[in-house]
């Protein structure tokens, strides 16, 4: 699932990327480290937000409402491409990484010849 073009409230995608994650695919988990980029820089974004103080003329649910919108589509267009780093350290702390594939099939293959000689 790629994220361009997909938007927060696309939960189709959702599923797509759980059907993956069951294939243990490495681009569903590069997917999912997108999106829990999205939602650390959403997160961040709403904390920022929540330290202006409150009260005045412009304050009101609507306004919160519609913030929270733009907070969640600009989350989603600030990790497109490179993004803003964190999308590869969480791929590396998933293991599903290319990398992490090649020395598991190599640590397979050596404990499998190492119980073949009798060690």
């Amino acid at each position: 699932m790629n994220l361009s073009g997909t938007s927060y409230h696309d939960f189709s995608g959702f599923a797509q990327m759980r059907a993956q994650a069951k294939q243990a695919d490495s681009q569903a988990t590069q997917s999912v480290a997108k999106q829990f980029e999205s939602l650390f820089v959403q997160m961040m974004l709403k904390e920022m937000r929540d330290t202006l103080p409150e009260g005045g003329l412009f304050t009101d649910q609507n306004l919160r409402f519609y913030q929270d919108m733009l907070d969640k589509e600009l989350s989603q267009s600030m990790v497109e491409g490179d993004g803003m780093g964190l999308a590869p350290v969480i791929e590396r702390q998933l293991g599903y990484t290319p990398e992490a594939s090649a020395l598991e099939h190599t640590l397979h293959r050596q404990a499998s010849s190492s119980s073949l000689n009798g060690r």
